[in-house]
């Protein structure tokens, strides 16, 4: 039992290892690389690769996954960020695009694998829907706090809002990789998170106004 569990370890380490070392290489260099160059690049034979992912798109599998999880725990250890209100919106953003970058080859190979992946697509098309319905919960309780206006929860507006939100939260990794690469994230990211913030303004109400324009005072906003 204990040469098992041993075992079992072994290959789990050697698993997230290579996950991690795939995904740095992938980030830096480009979803171009093949499991030839990648296993060259970590000192490994394409044998031991493929051996826990048996081709190049099961390793970007493994690796969404992998982000997945990753946001998850995120979500789990921020709870207190993860609630209605503009501030605790934003923060909650700027950690979950922290984890998007450290992520951005498996959000790029998303962005060009498309329907003929049937099990990437059915997995993707599943988490956007629980998304749309976190989303839907967030803004009737921001509605609720009268921060927000009721028609956001109704159509179209309800539907254009979350197309905007879910399409920004994605997107933004593959413009900053084609685009803003030499401005670096870090200069560009309070810029994207204003974007998405943006996104509230034109359902505020009177009191979301006064509690939206707290996001460019922090310490009245503390």
């Amino acid at each position: 039992f204990l040469f098992f569990m041993k075992k079992h370890s072994k290959g789990y380490n050697t698993r997230t290892k290579i996950l991690t070392e795939a995904r740095k290489l992938l980030n830096e260099k480009g979803l171009g690389l093949t499991l030839d160059s990648l296993s060259l690049e970590m000192g490994l034979s394409r044998g031991r690769i493929t051996n826990y992912f048996r081709t190049k798109d099961s390793l970007l599998l493994g690796i969404m996954r992998s982000y997945e999880h990753a946001l998850g725990t995120l979500l789990l250890q921020n709870e207190e960020d993860d609630k209605p209100g503009f501030l605790p919106q934003y923060r909650i953003l700027s950690k979950i695009m922290d984890v998007q970058y450290e992520y951005r080859c498996a959000i790029a190979y998303l962005s060009v694998s498309g329907r003929h992946q049937p099990e990437v697509h059915l997995h993707v098309e599943s988490s956007f829907l629980n998304r749309l319905e976190s989303i839907r919960m967030r803004l009737s309780a921001m509605v609720a706090m009268e921060l927000l206006i009721p028609d956001l929860l109704k159509q179209p507006h309800l539907d254009m809002y979350c197309f905007q939100y879910t399409t920004l939260l994605t997107t933004w990794v593959i413009c900053q990789e084609m685009y803003y690469s030499k401005r670096g994230f870090e200069k560009m990211k309070p810029i994207y998170l204003k974007s998405i913030m943006n996104l509230y303004i034109p359902y505020l109400t009177e009191k979301g106004k006064i509690a939206f324009e707290l996001l460019d005072q922090p310490d009245k906003a503390n």
